[in-house]
């Protein structure tokens, strides 16, 4: 059995090891060179190449991810030209900077990931990054990209999209991000246009917390029939607040609209409520233990959910885990 709806916590009544990782990272100065490698194992690696088989919609990439690039989650070369205060240049297999979380859970504020990135987003781009900061509070970048989760396209085009990041204040950020490519196979002509937003506030009173993610995306003709676009979005509410240095528990509260069923299989509404109890443990050597436990419970319009040997019999799905992540 398995839990529907999860992008890497797929599976029911038994621990298992979800990602071990290495990263290791140069970062260039100046006028310099660096490079950034992530190794990554585990059932969570194990996924994405799997998932990136099938990417979203009918006519996906196919393709496949084989040998040793399987754990490669993250390889790229870097370089600042010298150019006003410095223009940053990152070139290779990149993890996608669309959404407000990212693939390791020690980064996001829950341990399961939300439905828009579940559904979506890519996980991973291969090709270029350009980003440059005009003030210590803003900045651009711009992607040039082989398109969503492949290393070789699909097809002759090129995905492309530029995002912003601006810190107004010490308690207020904004970060916008547009992507825009043919993703069907043999088909530069059909575009895939995805937008995402992020505002967050805080800390507020060194203690509080929220943030905002908002995804829409359209894919026109989608094939066979060629006809008719499909839509989709995903809106992601997020409460933290911090009880200590130990204790920092985490709401999210979420709905994604899939009405012509393109990224779930299902056209449905999805409604999700978690909550994660972030217990942040340290240890020696600066290392760090976070024991987290999480209630999940999610809703559909439409029956998506198993339970035991009936396939997508129920509307509604409760779950509660326990994830445990050493950091060292």
């Amino acid at each position: 059995m398995s839990v529907e709806g999860r992008t890497f916590d797929v599976q029911r009544s038994r621990p298992t090891l979800s990602l071990a990782e290495i990263e290791i990272e140069k970062i260039p100065e100046f006028g310099g060179f660096g490079f950034k490698l992530d190794l990554a194992f585990g059932e969570t690696q194990n996924i994405i190449n799997d998932t990136i088989r099938g990417a979203i919609g009918l006519d996906a990439s196919q393709s496949v991810i084989n040998g040793p690039s399987r754990n490669i989650q993250h390889a790229s070369l870097s370089y600042v030209a010298p150019i006003g205060r410095g223009l940053r240049i990152d070139a290779g297999k990149l993890v996608t900077h669309i959404g407000a979380e990212t693939i390791e859970t020690a980064k996001n504020w829950n341990y399961s990931h939300a439905f828009f990135y579940t559904y979506g987003i890519p996980f991973q781009d291969t090709g270029a990054r350009f980003n440059y900061a005009w003030s210590d509070t803003l900045y651009t970048e711009l992607y040039v990209l082989q398109g969503w989760n492949v290393v070789r396209d699909n097809n002759s085009g090129k995905t492309w999209g530029p995002s912003v990041g601006w810190t107004p204040l010490p308690w207020l950020s904004f970060v916008a991000n547009y992507l825009q490519g043919p993703e069907q196979n043999n088909n530069s002509s059909n575009k895939r246009n995805l937008f995402d937003a992020q505002v967050i506030i805080g800390p507020l009173f060194d203690r509080l917390t929220f943030m905002l993610n908002d995804d829409r995306g359209m894919e026109q003709r989608v094939p066979p029939a060629n006809v008719s676009d499909a839509h989709w979005q995903g809106t992601t509410f997020y409460a933290k607040y911090k009880i200590n240095d130990m204790f920092e528990p985490t709401l999210r509260i979420e709905e994604y609209r899939d009405p012509d069923g393109f990224t779930t299989g299902v056209p449905q509404r999805l409604r999700g409520y978690t909550l994660t109890w972030n217990t942040k443990l340290a240890l020696p050597r600066a290392s760090i233990l976070m024991i987290r436990p999480e209630i999940r419970y999610d809703r559909s319009s439409a029956n998506f959910y198993t339970k035991g040997s009936s396939f997508r019999s129920r509307t509604t799905q409760f779950t509660y885990g326990l994830g445990a992540t050493f950091i060292f």
